[in-house]
């Protein structure tokens, strides 16, 4: 009787509804990848962000006999390499926590 069962091409339902067990490898496949690459995006995504963050607190280190007007450009610079860095690597993170679940 279990022999006569094993013969059978019966496929049962895969978790994308009555594909073939092909079908729904190549999905699951696909899917997979395509995870991957987003995930491997946001991780280099933050890792320009950590990095534009770090550069900004290094230019706003600074020392007392710096000139004004270069004093002025690095303090500048650096808080907008803060606050591009914050956006770039830190944003999408609060993003996905309030809802959008990209």
């Amino acid at each position: 009787m279990k022999k006569d069962f094993e013969e059978t091409t019966f496929q049962p339902d895969s978790a994308f509804g009555k594909l073939g067990r092909h079908d729904a490898d190549f999905a699951e496949t696909t899917f997979g990848q395509v995870a991957r690459r987003r995930k491997s995006k946001r991780r280099g995504q933050q890792l320009i962000g950590i990095l534009m963050l770090m550069l900004g607190y290094m230019s706003l280190a600074v020392t007392a006999d710096t000139d004004s007007g270069w004093l002025l450009f690095r303090v500048v610079a650096g808080f907008a390499l803060l606050f591009a860095g914050f956006a770039v690597a830190i944003g999408p993170i609060i993003a996905s926590i309030f809802g959008d679940h990209d």
